[in-house]
């Protein structure tokens, strides 16, 4: 229950840190000093974009694990999956903090690159765990779907 209760806390500081973005943009605008300041409130804004999706799936994998957690028997690869998860968004953060740069970018595709190895292997043993009990799809099943809709926000673009 602490998870969901830090995931809702996740998604009001997003709001509130939007709320503090917009000011900031406003202000740039009718400061032509800010000028310089334009391109780094866009990155701002980008990331908290992504950040309010990361916030409302992480809240759905909460929502999932306290609602299965009386029916939940130990799935170290569904714990693995999570940890490599967590990789992953740091290394979001680590790239859009370092602007992008190139070493942070290949150390964020690696950290994609694993964690969608650790999705494919549970998906592989869920399905055979699992078989056809729908209860444990559709509470379990969101933990593997918000989970890797989190890496489809964070891998950055083909272009860069």
């Amino acid at each position: 229950v602490a998870w969901l209760e830090e995931a809702r806390t996740l998604i009001a500081t997003i709001a509130t840190a939007r709320r503090d973005h917009d000011a900031h943009q406003l202000s740039a605008r009718w400061n032509a000093r800010a000028y310089r300041e334009r391109p780094a409130l866009e990155r701002a804004r980008q990331a908290l974009t992504v950040g309010e999706r990361l916030a409302v799936n992480t809240r759905s994998i909460s929502r999932a694990l306290v609602d299965g957690s009386d029916d939940a028997r130990p799935m170290p690869s569904l714990s693995a999956l999570l940890t490599s998860s967590v990789s992953a968004i740091e290394a979001y953060e680590a790239w859009v903090a370092s602007l992008n740069g190139p070493s942070d970018r290949t150390r964020l595709v690696e950290t994609i690159q694993a964690a969608d190895d650790a999705l494919g292997s549970t998906l592989a043993l869920a399905q055979q765990r699992w078989a056809a009990d729908p209860t444990q799809w559709l509470t379990f099943g969101t933990v593997l779907a918000m989970t890797q809709r989190i890496l489809a926000e964070v891998s950055p673009p083909d272009d860069e």
